[in-house]
């Protein structure tokens, strides 16, 4: 997964998942909430075989981050490091 987080702009955070299918679905964050150290919204994608939109939130340290996504009751989540 890469995930860039600009709490700036309209689209305040944009990743991509790689999935053992072959699928690359590229996401954006719009209608963000921003707090000092998270940013949550909607996970929109147009890339095909994707699910969307997804509710995602993703919490930043100084050593990486956490990443959550919720699509009904299901959840996916991941501990991020910096590079």
């Amino acid at each position: 997964m890469n995930l860039m987080v600009n709490a700036q702009s309209g689209v305040c955070a944009r990743w991509t998942e790689h999935w053992g299918s072959g699928a690359t679905c590229n996401y954006v964050l719009t209608g963000c909430t921003v707090s000092a150290y998270s940013v949550r919204g909607t996970g929109r994608t147009s890339s095909r075989g994707c699910t969307g939109p997804v509710q995602a939130s993703i919490t930043c340290s100084p050593t990486g981050a956490s990443f959550r996504e919720q699509v009904g009751s299901v959840v996916d989540s991941a501990a991020l490091s910096r590079r």
